[in-house]
């Protein structure tokens, strides 16, 4: 017997409510069994029926459960997942019961009774975590008891690395000399070495200049040179170390935080550790050392990525290697598997993505034999730009080699190239019912990686589709049944757009059109038509929703009489409402529809907004006037908020149309072109004082207030 089995058979039977609707229960027994030995307890949730919802039962922290529906999968029976369901906060309890549950969990708190049995059911998986922490823990001291120390000669390695800044200083003392000839001074140049940290004086003519490469005599490095009475204007700056050591274990890869100080005219060190991986053949252990207020303290590693080491951090802009890790690294790793991997090739691959291979492939049966025959190039491709997609269709544990595949000889053959990913776009041709052959690969080469023409052929039918497509690549000069690719993305293109205009794909010939390029182009006439439609009615929706507003049609109506006027060759038209103006805007491409501040004009009667046609094509836009009462032109644009030179032609029109419109003038009309005017000279008088400047188009540069200037066309008024 199971120990569920003997918690369900020595647990008490679940006690019926006494609270009508949705409420709990709890018993409690002392049982004696081969597994369960103490207390137990019974604790069921009701809903006033007959049977309750869900009966738990607990032995310390080990509980079991079942629904009313027998579900007995552990996330469905946690009470928290309950209460989301049934859309509760708190479950009535009477007090017996309540007293019962507490008592049986310690916890005498002032907590919802739901809560109490939530951290009940949470218990044996706090005491798994605290039994995973502890031995994670043990592993942790233990492994830190095994890393190897670092050699005496460390501070060495660390300064030869990060020699490029490294500091040779030189000073200048003057020493006496007694010879033959007398005592005389002579200068000497004091030096000191921060590489080697040798401390040298020379006697020579030789003069170090500042800032210049200088070798070291002692230890032969290529060191800068600064000169002691500058000091050095960098007084600290911070690398990543990289360092590595061999021992029984394995290979011991580190890495240190150096902070190197320059400000007492030496270069001194302080190295903390910072990362550790231990790899080996059957080890993978790593920890890191993280800031706890004064002190670092080391923490096991969640993921295993050594590799990382050497692509930097956010926090250091360089990395020092110790000259000896790359030979090191190389030689345990062992990946001499020939061709571009062999050890004459070492330095085709850097270390992070050799590294990145060795790790990914310690848990691969078949990874040695993968890369010796040709396929290593792209199973690093695929660990290092993480295809997801790549590693569900490649079976990589598998312990046979074409049983990562999942093709025979003969299809991988087929595929041609040792590329992944142009396996698993076979394996998807294959899933469709394609037969991989070269004959068939070669006339899906331009579209092997076209997923939505798989999608279309798993819905339609792989065969017909593929043969039509066959067809029609024929017949736009493919041979050998070569499917192109514009041909393909034509057919995926017209199909999307039939969906949306609503054509019958059930219909083969409506599915597979016999005139591809036609149909194609009819189409995107059909959608370019529809979409033109539904632009002007929302067009039209904003402008009747503007001339609730502003009042436009209303004034256009009482202004057409006053303001139409045609000629021999040009007319001036009055719009109906706002919706021609918009209409007429939208068509020249001029800012009118896009702002309400010449509705705002027209409502407060301040200036109109008029047409300027060709007679013989009075539908057709030209020019859009910007007018004040009285016939004064504030603005005159066409196509792009332009003036061409046609406009010049219409010019002694326009002042004739001015003249009409002078003598047609009334009262009103007269008194308005006044507080027009006046509006106006305010307006360019405010723009003069701001300077306001165009940013745009042809005038960008320019004051705003000269080209309206430049645009004015008063009136003369006449007697």
């Amino acid at each position: 017997m199971k120990k569920s089995e003997e918690l369900e058979k020595l647990c008490p039977p679940p006690k019926p409510s006494e609270i009508a609707g949705l409420s709990l229960t709890a018993t409690t027994a002392m049982v004696s069994g081969r597994y369960i030995n103490g207390q137990v307890m019974t604790v069921a949730m009701w809903d006033g029926k007959k049977n309750p919802l869900i009966v738990w039962r607990f032995f310390g922290d080990y509980w079991t459960g079942v629904r009313h529906d027998k579900e007995t999968y552990l996330p469905a029976l946690r009470i928290e997942n309950v209460c989301n369901e049934l859309n509760r906060h708190s479950i009535p309890v009477t007090k017996e019961d309540d007293t019962k549950i507490r008592a049986y969990f310690c916890n005498v708190n002032y907590a919802r009774i739901d809560d109490v049995i939530r951290y009940g059911q949470w218990q044996s998986n706090e005491k798994k975590k605290a039994r995973r922490e502890e031995l994670r823990e043990h592993g942790l001291k233990y492994w830190m008891s095994r890393e190897p120390e670092e050699p005496k000669d460390f501070e060495q390695r660390i300064r030869r690395a990060n020699s490029d800044i490294m500091l040779l200083w030189v000073g200048v003392e003057t020493e006496i000399e007694v010879d033959t000839a007398g005592a005389h001074k002579i200068k000497v140049q004091k030096c000191h070495c921060d590489v080697c940290g040798a401390d040298f004086k020379d006697y020579g003519p030789k003069w170090y200049a500042h800032k210049e490469p200088a070798k070291c005599p002692k230890c032969g490095e290529e060191i800068t040179v600064q000169l002691a009475r500058y000091g050095a204007k960098k007084k600290n700056t911070s690398r990543v170390f990289l360092f590595g050591q061999q021992s029984a274990d394995g290979y011991w890869l580190k890495a240190y935080n150096v902070w190197f100080d320059y400000t007492s005219k030496r270069c001194t060190l302080d190295v903390t550790k910072r990362e550790v991986y231990l790899l080996g053949p059957n080890i993978h252990y790593g920890y890191n050392y993280d800031w706890h207020g004064n002190y670092y303290y080391p923490v096991m590693r969640t993921t295993f990525a050594p590799e990382s080491l050497f692509v930097g951090s956010m926090y250091t802009a360089l990395i020092g290697v110790d000259e000896k890790l790359v030979d090191e690294l190389d030689d345990f790793m062992d990946m001499d598997y020939g061709g571009p991997f062999s050890k004459k090739n070492r330095e085709k691959y850097s270390l992070t993505s050799k590294l990145l291979l060795w790790r990914r492939t310690r848990q691969m049966p078949m990874a040695e034999s993968l890369i010796k025959t040709g396929w290593g190039e792209s199973l690093l491709r695929v660990f290092e730009t993480r295809r997801g997609d790549i590693q569900q269709q490649i079976n990589f544990r598998s312990k046979t080699y074409y049983g990562v595949f999942g093709l025979n000889r003969a299809e991988l053959n087929a595929v041609g190239e040792k590329d992944f990913n142009k396996v698993c776009n076979a394996k998807r041709w294959k899933g469709q019912g394609v037969a991989i052959t070269p004959e068939n690969m070669k006339q899906l080469a331009e579209v092997v990686s076209d997923y939505t023409l798989m999608d279309l052929c798993e819905k339609y039918g792989t065969r017909p589709t593929l043969k039509y497509l066959r067809q029609v690549s024929r017949r736009a000069g493919a041979v050998n049944g070569e499917i192109k690719r514009q041909i393909a993305y034509d057919w995926e293109d017209y199909i999307r757009m039939a969906k949306k205009v609503g054509v019958d794909l059930k219909v083969e010939l409506n599915r597979y059109p016999l005139q591809l390029a036609r149909r194609h182009n009819e189409m995107i006439a059909v959608i370019r038509e529809k979409d033109a439609i539904a632009s002007a009615e929302r067009r039209r929706e904003m402008a009747v929703n503007l001339d609730k507003k502003f009042g436009v049609a209303k004034v256009m109506k009482r202004i057409r009489k006053l303001y139409e006027y045609k000629g021999e060759k040009y007319s001036i038209i009055v719009p109906a409402d706002l919706f021609d103006i918009v209409k007429d805007s939208t068509f020249l491409g001029h800012c009118v529809a896009n702002t309400n501040r010449y509705y705002e004009r027209i409502s407060s009667e301040e200036s109109y907004i008029v047409f300027l046609r060709q007679t013989d094509k009075p539908n057709r836009p030209w020019y859009t006037l910007e007018i004040e009462p009285g016939g004064t032109i504030r603005q005159k644009r066409s196509y792009s908020n332009e003036q061409y030179s046609d406009l010049q032609e219409a010019v002694p029109f326009l002042k004739e149309w001015q003249q009409v419109v002078q003598k047609r003038m009334d009262e009103k009309e007269r008194k308005l072109a006044v507080e027009s005017k006046e509006k106006r000279n305010k307006e360019f008088e405010e723009l003069t004082v701001n300077g306001n400047i165009i940013h745009t188009g042809r005038y960008a540069g320019k004051l705003l207030v000269d080209e309206l200037m430049k645009d004015l066309m008063e009136a003369a008024a006449t007697a």
